[in-house]
């Protein structure tokens, strides 16, 4: 799957994550009348998540998962990530399309000041 993973390592509120998700939905175009899933996750064992479902013609797949409970544990030992609070994955689409969307999140995030990284499936971790 063609994807790029953009972690927060501040640590924002549930509302933040709530307005992060809601500015990640505009940038994709998704309407009122496109469905997401709001709880657990079903990727991330211990995560909540925000994720657009599958099928409604978007361009990407948005996922935003989530803990305040503690960080978010590291799911792949061979290519541990950087301690997260936050992780949004943007999945399909083609590369300008993720590209654009990690620039637009990327300016927002850090006008908040929130430090972040990323990387896609084929590049290490690179700092925002």
């Amino acid at each position: 799957m063609d994807s790029t993973y953009i972690i927060i390592e501040s640590q924002p509120s549930p509302a933040e994550i709530r307005e992060l998700f809601d500015h990640c939905r505009q940038l994709i175009g998704a309407k009122k009348r496109h469905r997401w899933n709001d709880g657990p996750s079903a990727t991330m064992p211990g995560c909540r998540e925000y994720a657009m479902l599958p099928g409604q013609g978007l361009p990407l797949w948005l996922q935003v998962c989530y803990t305040t409970a503690g960080p978010i544990a590291c799911d792949d030992p061979e290519q541990p990530a950087p301690k997260r609070w936050v992780q949004i994955n943007l999945h399909r689409g083609g590369d300008h399309v993720r590209d654009r969307m990690r620039d637009n999140i990327g300016a927002w995030l850090t006008t908040r000041g929130w430090t972040w990284q990323w990387q896609t499936d084929d590049t290490p971790w690179r700092r925002g």
